[in-house]
């Protein structure tokens, strides 16, 4: 229970600011003069932040490419960006940063792991090029695109498990992170990610070109990358066997793949030749699982249209 006294001491204060005289708050708007200059300093401001980003940027560029450039320097680079990301902006010491080199050293460090660290730089120079890319470049960024994925699955340095870092979003590698970048959302930002790489940036302008040979080509492509990935992303025990996960690729996925390649050479305007090649593959494909699906689709192209 409040005592007798505290209500006293705090009815005096009440009165002492009741007593005070009154200030009014001072309200004004801005008026026209202030308002330009304001913008005029707000300018400066922008132009400022602008151009400290741009410097950065220009700054990450120049050590992303100088890296990618061989095994060794992708590595050291590696090194010095984890100093900067986990121990001099977490306040850890020099000797926890040796330390953990040590470490990596022993159960990390590999030909395979650099080559990985390799990859990643090349692929992120690629999102970094296509977030700022000019309308137009989309022929050059798919060309460095399937070269790049090439690359990688045709790499022999690279075992099974090592793909799974390949997986990771290259904007939030140590890389990355050092120079404060951040993902733009335009390009897939993992090279693993192939069927986002094909259907978003390298088949649409085909398509939309009604390039009916090339858009075969660049689907082939995807299918036999997607074949390769499956082989090396689970290796079987035994060289001489197939994983499960590519058996089932080629006996699941790929007939599928073919099929809606079919169905969207169809749709581009080569119908003969699509619905050709879409009975053959109903006849080919006797007893896949989605077999009565084609059926279905086929059924629906053949249907005469109301204005044929």
């Amino acid at each position: 229970m409040t005592s007798f006294n505290t209500l006293s001491k705090l009815t005096a204060i009440s009165c002492f600011f009741l007593a005070l005289p009154k200030v009014e708050a001072e309200v004004s708007a801005l008026s026209e003069g202030d308002r330009q200059a304001l913008m005029e300093r707000l300018k400066e401001l922008q132009e400022g932040a602008g151009g400290r980003a741009e410097k950065r940027a220009g700054s990450a560029l120049a050590a992303f490419r100088a890296a990618a450039g061989s095994d060794d320097k992708a590595h050291e680079f590696y090194l010095s960006c984890v100093e900067k990301v986990r121990f001099q902006d977490e306040k850890k010491s020099a000797q926890d940063f040796r330390d953990w080199k040590r470490r990596h050293k022993d159960r990390e460090d590999s030909d395979g792991f650099r080559r990985v660290l390799r990859h990643q730089l090349n692929w992120l120079l690629l999102t970094i090029d296509a977030a700022n890319a000019k309308e137009g470049s989309e022929s050059e960024l798919s060309t460095r695109a399937v070269t790049a994925l090439d690359a990688i699955l045709g790499d022999p340095v690279l075992e099974g498990p090592q793909f799974g870092a390949l997986e990771q979003d290259v904007t939030k590698t140590v890389f990355a992170l050092a120079y404060g970048l951040r993902g733009e959302g335009k390009w897939p930002v993992s090279p693993m990610k192939l069927e986002d790489v094909y259907k978003k940036h390298i088949l649409p302008p085909l398509a939309e070109k009604k390039d009916v040979a090339a858009y075969r080509n660049a689907w082939r492509k995807w299918m036999s990358q997607e074949a390769k990935l499956q082989e090396v992303r689970a290796a079987a025990p035994d060289k001489g066997e197939r994983s499960a996960a590519y058996e089932r690729f080629l006996v699941e996925k790929r007939p599928q793949m073919l099929w809606d390649l079919e169905k969207a050479i169809f749709e581009m305007g080569d119908q003969k030749g699509a619905a050709l090649a879409m009975l053959s593959h109903l006849e080919a494909h006797a007893g896949h699982k989605n077999e009565i699906q084609w059926t279905k689709d086929f059924a629906a192209y053949l249907e005469p249209k109301p204005s044929e």
